[in-house]
């Protein structure tokens, strides 16, 4: 078995990869590989974003978790208010929608950074796939990620 630190000789992904994907840690390296990196943190029902921070930052830097959990309430109440606007633009009652996210509900927040690929044809891109979410909030910027693109041959 090859463990990820040593592939990737302590580099960040590693460290990450050591924190959030244990089940991945060992095994076979394949010969095409996803050429992204990702930091996933759960807001709710069960936050680990406290356990994951002090992991990365042995202080804790409580700063940075509690700014983490204020930023993905505002988005769930965002989202609350556009399940709601979207009701009543459909002449619903207000709380058709949000009702089944205002107590229990599943939020999380995602980082994705695509960095050059210096072999594309070695990497994995992500397939067409479906997110199982009610309502997702990209924050998207230039480089259009949310739609990628790979081509071969030019």
């Amino acid at each position: 078995m090859v463990s990820v630190h040593k592939v990737t000789s302590g580099s960040t992904s590693a460290l990450l990869a050591s924190i959030m994907l244990p089940h991945l840690r060992h095994g076979f390296i394949p010969t095409r590989v996803p050429w992204s990196e990702t930091f996933t943190l759960q807001i709710a029902p069960t936050s680990n974003v406290v356990p994951i921070v002090k992991k990365l930052w042995p202080d804790g830097n409580s700063e940075l978790s509690s700014t983490i959990m204020d930023y993905g309430n505002e988005l769930h109440c965002l989202g609350v208010k556009i399940l709601e606007l979207l009701a009543e633009s459909l002449d619903l009652d207000q709380d058709f929608f949000s009702k089944n996210f205002k107590s229990k509900h599943s939020a999380g927040m995602r980082m994705n950074f695509y960095p050059p690929c210096p072999q594309p044809s070695m990497a994995l891109g992500l397939g067409a796939h479906a997110d199982p979410n009610c309502l997702k909030m990209l924050d998207q910027d230039d480089v259009g990620a949310s739609r990628p693109k790979r081509t071969t041959n030019g």
